[in-house]
Order: C-alpha cells, then sequence, then structure tokens
C-alpha cells in the first residue's frame, strides 16, 4: 500500500513555486493535451522551457518547437497500449494522464466493447500506466528525482464502486458511470504507487474548472450547457489558473518518495477515498481492470 497523507504541514495554497530553471529540459508526456486541462498544461510547461509530448485525437494549435504531437484514439485500450509501447518512456521525466470525457445522457459502448466513458476515462488510464511506469524515466539517470506519474480524476470523497456492475449496464446513469471512472483512477494510483517504487505516483482532483468536458452529459449547444458554463465561469477557476498552481508538481523536491498523494484543485494534498482503501476494495477494484483489460486487449 502506498503512502498516505499530507506532503508538509505548511502547504497552503499558492505557496508551492518553482524556478524557470525547474523545467529546462524537462521531457513530459500529457495525453490529452490537445483540449481542456492537458491543453492549459501544455502551453504552461512549454512557456517554461519544457520539451512536451502530446498524444489526443487532434492538435489544432500552431506548431512549436519543443512539441511534438501523436495522434491517438484513447476511447481504445488497444489503440492506448500501442502508442504507450512506442514512446521512449526512458527518455520522460513525468508523464500526465489527463485525457477523459463525461458520459452521455444515454449508455455508449466502444467497438471493444466497453462503456465509453470507462473506456475513454480510466481503463485506457490503466493499459498507458502499465506499459509507460516500468521504462519511465529509465535512461535519465542524470536527474536528480525520481520519475512522475500523475494520474487526474476526482480522488478523494466516498464514492463506492458496484463490482457486479462496472460497465453501468444495469439502470445507466450518467452520474454512476463516470463515478465509477472516478474509483478506477484513485485505485490506479494507489496500485501503481505500490507496484512501481523506482517512480512516483499521484493523484490529481482539479474540482469544477470551465471546460467543456460536460457538453456529453448535458447536451452540445444547450441553453442547459451554456449556463452551467457561465456559472462555472463566474465560481471556479479557469484551466489556465489551475495549470499553473500544479505544473510546479512536475518538479518540486517536496513530493520525492511520497508516492500514492493526492491532491484537489489548489494542489493540496487530500485524504484517499476511504472505500476504497479499506475492506480489500482496493485489491477487488483492481483485480476488475486487470480482468476487463486483459479481455479486450490483443
Amino acid at each position: 500500500m502506498s503512502s498516505f497523507g499530507t506532503v508538509r504541514e505548511d502547504w497552503k495554497p499558492g505557496t508551492l513555486s518553482s524556478a524557470q530553471t525547474d523545467y529546462e529540459g524537462l521531457r513530459v508526456v500529457i495525453f490529452g493535451g490537445t483540449g481542456g486541462l492537458g491543453r492549459a498544461i501544455t502551453q504552461s510547461l512549454l512557456r517554461k522551457g519544457a520539451e512536451v509530448t502530446v498524444v489526443g485525437r487532434t492538435l489544432k494549435d500552431p506548431p512549436h518547437p519543443r512539441r511534438s504531437f501523436i495522434p491517438a484514439d484513447l476511447s481504445s485500450l488497444n489503440s492506448s497500449r500501442q502508442v504507450a509501447r512506442n514512446l521512449p518512456a526512458e527518455t520522460f521525466d513525468a508523464v500526465l494522464l489527463t485525457h477523459g470525457i463525461f458520459a452521455g445522457r444515454t449508455r455508449e459502448v466502444t467497438p471493444e466493447g466497453v462503456e465509453k466513458d470507462l473506456a475513454t476515462s480510466a481503463m485506457s488510464r490503466w493499459v498507458v500506466a502499465k506499459e509507460l511506469a516500468p521504462r519511465l524515466g529509465g535512461g535519465r539517470p542524470s536527474r536528480r528525482q525520481k520519475p512522475r506519474l500523475f494520474v487526474w480524476g476526482f480522488p478523494g470523497g466516498e464514492r463506492a464502486l458496484d463490482l457486479t456492475d462496472i460497465q453501468s449496464s444495469r439502470n445507466y446513469r450518467w452520474q454512476t458511470a463516470h463515478g465509477n471512472t472516478v474509483v478506477f483512477n484513485e485505485a490506479l494510483v494507489h496500485h501503481a504507487a505500490a507496484r512501481f517504487p523506482d517512480i512516483n505516483v499521484f493523484g490529481m482532483n482539479p474540482g469544477i474548472i470551465k471546460t467543456n468536458i460536460m457538453a456529453g452529459a448535458l447536451g452540445q449547444a444547450t441553453l442547459k450547457l451554456r449556463a452551467q458554463q457561465t456559472l462555472v465561469g463566474v465560481l471556479f477557476q479557469s484551466a489556465e489558473a489551475y495549470a499553473e498552481k500544479v505544473v510546479p508538481l512536475l518538479v518540486h523536491p517536496a513530493l520525492e518518495d511520497r508516492s500514492g498523494t493526492l491532491f484537489n484543485r489548489h494542489a493540496q494534498p487530500i485524504d484517499p477515498n476511504p472505500w476504497l482503501i479499506s475492506d480489500d476494495h482496493l485489491d477487488h477494484v483492481v483485480a476488475a481492470a486487470e480482468s476487463l483489460s486483459a479481455r479486450i486487449l490483443r
């Protein structure tokens, strides 16, 4: 089991800082870096001097000398695994798994037979992490810190998972379906932190941010979606503001050997989901993820 708790007692919002030189030569791969949070983090890293590889469906931003792009369908477990296998993981200092969607108002299934939100927002991340973690940073011995893997989702809280219906095939509700991805993502953090001691693994909870991710649940170009986006824009932080808070986590020495720590929207440590880490639930969720991916992967 990974360690839990705070990184340091005086960690307050906005106090985590880093120097520009910390990012020079830093090599990062961002899954989902073409839009939303991933795009904002990509742009922040590029401004600071890092080298970024972006993996996603389409990239609309103009070319940048320190950014490369790999097109991929991240709703497919087989496609995600192939991309991960082809990446030179040994040359990267950090992997960021930001890609994901919200479940739609009606249940959708990928061509591989997996509920679409579960496939895109959780299971593809399990596949990528399993491929990259054993090799991550192996060719970067000159860097002072362990390589880092960040998994975005909504860790913490008290969500439970119905292990008899992980694909939401009974009485489908988008809220429940997306809640399942939340549990699987936090389980990935704890499992990977224990399984791969040569890297540091962290879970990221951005809270509510102004992006278009809710379009699938609320409907594209609807009055409800526009009203939601307006309210979020007034009450909550932008993707760009959030990126500036969390990007220092990629390089800050306070995180060294703190694998398994979870962070909120202010880059503060938070407690894990008590349901997940008790009564063998974590072991059962890990087994479910391994079983599902083994059935799909060719």
